[in-house]
């Protein structure tokens, strides 16, 4: 399991390294390339367009997105000193994805021209890797956060969720047990009081 997650985060690397006006070539592995001629007659001639990247980019996100549920659960049956490092790949993977944002919209701009490929890049990260990251971040004991995960993630082309900071996935996942506020606890409701009311009302 931990070579398939470092095999991953390396890509999750590559991809946040990108910047405007690059784009990814997919022909002989993953790597970065500046558009020149040369470059254009090579993917022209083995099909290594814009859209083999949305589909490449789409897969690797999957295949992580799999990774990390994987992950997830080896975490909360682990034991101990096991455990802890599982931790840390947890942390590693969310910063790691986390990072690889800027490279997606980075993509987007160089891809400006063309609504189409911008679309199904914001969908990757919309649909796929943002949900991963938010998963893999309300994983992570409060005192193994990182201060680069408790930061606001910050895109100007890709719109995403509002509680897309760490605090504010934690105060969602806390809201989730919270007691509604008219709700009656089983001992109160079968109190003297609550029984008289109830034939009163009846």
């Amino acid at each position: 399991m931990n070579n398939v997650v470092h095999n991953h985060l390396n890509k999750l690397r590559l991809i946040a390294r990108i910047k405007e006006g690059q784009s990814l070539s997919t022909t002989n592995g993953l790597s970065i390339y500046e558009p020149t001629w040369w470059y254009w007659t090579w993917r022209k001639i083995y099909a290594d367009g814009k859209d083999e990247v949305v589909r490449c980019l789409h897969d690797i996100y999957i295949t992580v997105d799999q990774s990390a549920e994987q992950l997830i659960l080896e975490v909360k049956t682990a034991k101990d000193d096991k455990r802890i490092k599982l931790i840390d790949l947890v942390i590693s993977f969310a910063e790691k994805i986390k990072a690889s944002f800027a490279g997606i919209e980075n993509l987007c701009r160089t891809y400006v021209k063309y609504p189409e490929t911008v679309s199904n890049l914001e969908g990757i990260v919309q649909d796929i890797a943002f949900l991963t990251y938010k998963q893999l971040v309300s994983n992570i004991p409060d005192a193994y956060m990182t201060p680069y995960l408790r930061e606001n993630i910050t895109l100007n082309v890709i719109q995403i969720n509002k509680l897309n900071d760490y605090q504010g996935e934690k105060e969602f996942h806390e809201l989730k047990h919270i007691e509604p506020v008219n709700a009656i606890s089983t001992e109160e409701n079968n109190s003297p009081n609550i029984k008289k009311n109830k034939k009163l009302n009846n």
